[in-house]
């Protein structure tokens, strides 16, 4: 066998030794992600489970407070009539009288007319 022959067959069994070791590594890496992501997906699994009953509680908290919005834009038409309860509002609230309005928010002292 010629000395070109060994230098090659060598040199082949080295790639193919660094692809090895490259590829046990990469396996390792990726099972310890694999470990840490299961455990990441029980911790969020777990923080939905234990969030889940706020979202009636928001609710319900929201339609008090717009119960007492409602409430207490009743109560300034008629300590102040509607005009005064208006400019009021609109001195202390920016969002009183615009369409800049949170969605979903009642525009101040829009009821019966």
């Amino acid at each position: 066998m010629s000395a070109a022959a060994i230098v090659t067959i060598a040199a082949i069994a080295l790639v193919v030794l660094v692809i090895a070791i490259y590829l046990i590594t990469l396996a390792r890496v990726l099972s310890d992600l694999s470990t840490k992501l299961v455990t990441v997906i029980g911790a969020v699994a777990e923080i939905a489970e234990k969030t889940e009953p706020v979202g009636p509680a928001v609710s319900s908290i929201s339609g008090d407070l717009e119960a007492a919005r409602e409430a207490l834009d009743d109560l300034l038409v008629s300590k102040l009539g509607r005009d005064g309860a208006a400019a009021l509002l609109a001195s202390v609230d920016p969002l009183a009288e615009g369409a800049d309005r949170a969605p979903g928010a009642r525009p101040a002292l829009d009821s019966e007319e």
